[in-house]
């Protein structure tokens, strides 16, 4: 299943697409690569009256995996306890075994507490509470990432070739700016992939956001997770090229 759609710059077959705008009722689409994506998720919980014998604590979720932050116990001030919540944090989303530059950082002063994805195009989800008489009067969400409802520019789906799709001198499909396109949104669909032989099924996937919105299998510090409600790789998986006209990886979309 695809959704017509416009090119906004010279897209690629096998690539997340990304909407960036809409012309009447067609999605305009761009390549998720870096310069495209919104700026870095944060989340800034702010805090007050936070005193002697409260607790602070969170829940959050990263890349599908789920982490508990605290509890925190009141140490010599608010400031005090916010920084001491934020050790807490750091390590707890290292335990969860994501490491520096392409995790959540957490930083803190003397009112608030500040969540930042390392990867732009990321999504991540935190909710901190306090027990005891202190109170949090706002948890404000910026820049939400491609996969969430709430992003300035969510992923549409992968690019899939059409009419105005056509080989290049050197190999490959593209199809040029201001062209009509579509992205699938449901069902089977081929994919293209960073490198050749390196998807297994059903493993996470993830794209890369500087190499031009390929599919990948490694995490680094470019590349975004693709929760597998979005994509999931089938088990016609492994593959000896990266290209998506020879069929590098199949996938579904939603499914």
């Amino acid at each position: 299943e695809g959704l017509l759609c416009i090119a906004d710059e010279v897209l690629y077959p096998g690539r997340i697409g990304i909407q960036t705008d809409i012309d009447g009722v067609r999605p305009i689409v761009s390549l998720a690569v870096t310069a495209n994506l919104p700026a870095a998720q944060t989340i800034v919980a702010t805090f007050s009256g936070v005193t002697t014998a409260d607790e602070i604590m969170a829940v959050g979720e990263y890349r599908g995996v789920p982490f508990a932050i605290g509890p925190v116990i009141y140490a010599t001030g608010q400031t005090e306890t916010l920084a001491a919540a934020v050790v807490d944090a750091n390590q707890a989303v290292d335990q969860a075994g994501f490491t520096a530059a392409r995790s959540i950082v957490f930083t803190s002063d003397a009112t608030t507490i500040t969540a930042t994805a390392d990867v732009v195009g990321e999504t991540f989800k935190l909710r901190w509470t306090v027990k005891g008489t202190g109170t949090i009067s706002s948890q404000v969400v910026a820049n939400p990432g491609i996969f969430a409802q709430a992003s300035a520019k969510p992923a549409l789906g992968v690019i899939t070739d059409g009419e105005s799709a056509y080989a290049v001198e050197g190999g490959g499909v593209q199809i040029d700016d201001l062209s009509p396109c579509s992205c699938a949104i449901k069902g089977p669909v081929d994919v293209e992939i960073t490198a050749a032989g390196a998807i297994t099924t059903n493993q996470a996937l993830y794209f890369d956001a500087a190499a031009g919105a390929k599919i990948t299998g490694t995490p680094s510090a470019t590349t975004v997770w693709i929760p597998p409600s979005f994509l999931r790789a089938s088990g016609q998986a492994a593959s000896s090229t990266a290209n998506p006209e020879a069929a590098a990886v199949r996938a579904f979309m939603r499914s």
